[in-house]
């Protein structure tokens, strides 16, 4: 397993410290779900979310953070 290191760009984006805790259960939980990794961290800044996670499979990670973020109500 690897460290991979992913950022978001999102203009004007803000998340409430509830919403990050929730972003954080759910990139999680889709990646060991999947079963290519698990989150490792997260920095947010005012419009990038840099996301941290252990995987196997660098492009199956990247696919299924994108769906899980996608699917987040933020």
């Amino acid at each position: 397993m690897e460290t991979i290191t992913i950022d978001f760009k999102f203009s004007g984006l803000y998340i409430s410290t509830s919403g990050r805790e929730e972003l954080a259960g759910i990139i999680d939980n889709a990646l060991q779900n999947s079963g290519c990794g698990r989150w490792a961290g997260c920095r947010y800044t005012e419009d990038t979310i840099t996301i941290h996670a252990v995987v196997d499979d660098q492009e199956q990670a990247r696919s299924v953070i994108r769906s899980a973020i996608e699917e987040h109500r933020v």
